[in-house]
């Protein structure tokens, strides 16, 4: 099947089944933002814009564009002796939306007042025959805007819905659905780009079908390894959530967790502080009945929010094993709803640490997520510099920290979540309360450090949703700067296992 309608047809106008493409895919499509544009035309009784000036010798009217009202306002011709079209005014974004709510009359006047300014001696409503037309294309439903118009930051969505005709690698029931169309192309509002889809969906469809090019005449996906635009899903946007906690009420922050990764559209991972499903200061008693296992209903739950809103999600809660112990963990689920990874935090801090959890026996897991390796530690985890230098040894470039900080130990916050990103060459999330629990007063402050000591994003003392893109050539550039691992003698730190 081919498909050539505006993208967004495909959630508004058309029933369509959600196999049909990936989350990411979906996301795409929903992203893609159109041009507002608006034009109204009236007959006129013939081109007399090309009587001439008796004063200056010149025509009375040309194709006119200005700062204001009417933008531009187009004149057409089809013979001396017969009537001729102005499209009186021919807008574009803000300028369209001015229209908007106004019927066809007062557009018409609002023109005619504007063009009056510019031809004072030119009477064009004396020459209107018949009835004017106007098109807002953002009030059609079946188009919900003019044309493309790409954003800043839109290259991954752009370049997924224009290599969506190269499905090799796609699972079986979403093959054989191709899209063509000025928003797929990489060059929208021009007709090459449209023409460029479909020739790309064309061979999509020759491919499906069995056939193939002749070996002196390549298709477009015969040749597109070669000069297609190039994939960038190696950048990733990451979502810090900085909250109060909401003690012993689950249901509650599976509520907020569902509203906030809806919120959080556009980031690719969403990290929560520690112990966010239960709350953190909450006692041995509650833990007890709170924990769970890591593929139980709040999990599962999750699961679903991620797939939903297309967005990893990393949570952090009580984990009941197998043998009866009760871990104080983090768990990370992608955006299809698979779980990717479970760490347990191995330095449990203080009486409460150690009254409620076992700590975890030396699992360092290392995952992928868009093309990036992820680390994880739980709060007191990131104060003892050997774990992280661990997670950078094995090749972290992020290293997520769920945390659960409080006054007086701001300055972890402050300074050391940065030190760690440094002196690693990686970049350190670290997503921790805010507010009171019980006795304790958290200290906010969550950030993304990056690895070359700044910070991409920070939070204050409330409540925030902070965001931060990684940027791999600032990790690169850092690296090349930075030599610590180069430097670094290992035969001399044998004695510090021993003590």
């Amino acid at each position: 099947m081919l498909t050539t309608c505006q993208s967004w047809l495909l959630t508004t106008q058309i029933e369509c089944d959600e196999t049909l493409f990936s989350q990411k895919m979906w996301m795409a499509l929903d992203r893609t933002r159109y041009m507002q544009s608006s034009k109204t035309f009236v007959m006129v009784d013939r081109p007399f814009w090309k009587d001439k000036d008796p004063e200056t010798g010149r025509d009375l009217m040309s194709m006119t564009l200005t700062d204001r009202l009417t933008r531009g306002t187009y004149l057409f011709d089809n013979g001396d002796d017969k009537p001729g079209v102005i499209c009186l005014s021919y807008s574009w974004m803000s300028d369209a939306l001015k229209m908007l709510p106004h019927p066809v009359e007062k557009r018409v006047e609002l023109a005619l007042n504007a063009l009056k300014k510019i031809y004072p001696k030119v009477d064009i409503a004396a020459r209107i025959i018949g009835d004017p037309i106007t098109v807002s294309w953002e009030a059609d439903p079946h188009f919900l805007g003019a044309f493309k118009g790409a954003l800043p930051g839109h290259y991954r969505y752009n370049q997924r819905m224009y290599a969506h005709f190269m499905q090799d690698d796609m699972p079986a029931e979403q093959r054989g659905i191709f899209i063509a169309g000025d928003d797929v192309s990489w060059t929208p509002a021009w007709v090459e780009g449209a023409v460029q889809t479909s020739l790309n969906a064309v061979w999509g469809i020759m491919k499906h079908f069995g056939g193939e090019t002749h070996a002196e005449n390549p298709g477009p996906g015969d040749v597109f390894n070669e000069i297609g635009p190039i994939a960038l899903e190696f950048q990733m946007r990451v979502a810090l959530y900085q909250c109060p906690p909401l003690p012993l009420d689950v249901a509650g922050n599976l509520q907020r967790l569902h509203q906030l990764a809806l919120e959080a559209k556009g980031a690719d991972l969403l990290v929560l502080p520690e112990m966010f499903l239960t709350g953190y200061n909450i006692g041995v008693d509650a833990v007890s009945v709170l924990a769970e296992v890591h593929n139980g209903e709040s999990a599962q739950q999750i699961a679903r929010i991620a797939k939903t809103a297309g967005i990893a999600i990393l949570y952090g809660y009580p984990e009941r094993t197998a043998d009866g112990q009760i871990y104080n963990a983090v768990q990370l689920i992608d955006a299809n709803g698979e779980r990717l990874c479970n760490y347990r935090k191995t330095h449990l801090y203080g009486d409460l640490d150690h009254s409620m959890f076992s700590a975890g026996q030396g699992d360092f897991p290392l995952v992928e997520l868009n093309g990036w390796k992820l680390g994880f530690l739980i709060c007191y985890d990131v104060e003892f510099p050997e774990n992280a230098r661990r997670l950078a040894l094995a090749g972290a470039e992020l290293i997520l920290v769920p945390t659960a900080n409080m006054i007086p130990y701001d300055f972890v916050a402050d300074v050391t979540v940065r030190a760690r990103a440094f002196e690693n060459q990686c970049y350190v999330a670290y997503a921790n309360y805010c507010g009171n629990e019980g006795d304790i007063h958290y200290c906010g402050q969550s950030s993304i450090a990056a690895p070359d000591g700044s910070r991409i994003a920070q939070a204050g003392l409330d409540e925030a949703l902070i965001v931060g893109e990684l940027d791999r050539q600032l990790m690169v550039d850092s690296r090349a700067a930075n030599r610590y691992f180069l430097d670094r003698r290992p035969e001399l730190y044998g004695e510090l296992n021993k003590r």
